[in-house]
């Protein structure tokens, strides 16, 4: 299957290669899959002084929902796009008792992605969001299920028009995509028995702001207010940042 990788990436020239870069080698992806997308010319010549020439740069916006954005809109509707966060130190899979293991093949989890999403007639796959083998299933769901934003992929609607998907605040911006997604579609792909490994909120470059606090208040609060049917605050988990859950219409799964 043909698909294409997208990276955005901001201020992290040296740890995309040693977290994102070095991973996708590990599972053989070639660097012609693979195009990083950076916030201006000033971190373009950063990333070409450090990239091998066979690794395709391409200057697109700065923040993350006006990046996401723009990689949408830089290729063709249909192409098949994988999103990778630039920070990722590997993925694993669901082992034997709830464990787990590293992930076998990376490109059978983005085949089997959009395979699913094809069969299911949506656009938007991916992956359970933390790498803890006790809570992730071995099934594919069709549901409200939240598809992380360090991993996912999607069969490419641009931006605009009616099937198209728009971002609009840089904060919490998966969810706003995983419910974007549902509510144009019915439904979301997620393969329960996969996730990436990766560190929330603690690496630099990327998201970190002064402000990153007030900005997930206002993109919760606007979650909340316009889906009060299916978010609601998560009041138990313990975090400086507000954190919400979704609330399912029932699908069936499998």
């Amino acid at each position: 299957m043909d698909w294409a990788i997208a990276i955005p990436s901001y201020k992290r020239s040296a740890l995309i290669q040693t977290k994102t870069l070095s991973t996708l080698a590990r599972y053989d992806i070639p660097n012609d899959r693979i195009t990083v997308f950076v916030a201006n010319q000033e971190e373009y010549l950063v990333y070409r002084a450090a990239f091998p020439d066979t690794l395709k740069i391409v200057i697109g916006r700065l923040g993350l929902a006006p990046q996401r954005n723009f990689i949408l809109d830089h290729f063709p509707v249909g192409t098949h796009i994988v999103m990778v966060d630039d920070d990722l130190a590997g993925f694993v899979e669901k082992g034997e008792e709830g464990g787990i293991r590293p992930l076998t093949s990376l490109r059978a989890v983005i085949d089997k992605g959009f395979a699913e999403a094809v069969k299911a007639n949506c656009c938007l796959w991916g992956v359970y969001p933390v790498p803890n083998g006790f809570y992730m299933r071995s099934s594919v769901t069709y549901d409200l299920k939240f598809c992380v934003g360090s991993f996912w992929g999607i069969i490419n609607t641009g931006t605009t028009g009616e099937r198209g998907i728009h971002l609009e605040h840089n904060q919490k911006e998966d969810y706003l995509r995983t419910l974007l997604s549902f509510e144009r579609d019915g439904k979301v792909v997620r393969i329960n028995y996969v996730s990436p490994k990766t560190v929330y909120y603690k690496t630099a470059g990327g998201m970190q702001c002064p402000d990153r606090v007030k900005d997930q208040q206002t993109a919760v609060e606007y979650l909340v207010d316009r889906w009060p049917l299916l978010v609601h605050i998560n009041s138990r988990r313990r975090s400086q940042y507000p954190e919400i859950l979704l609330r399912s219409p029932r699908l069936k799964n499998r």
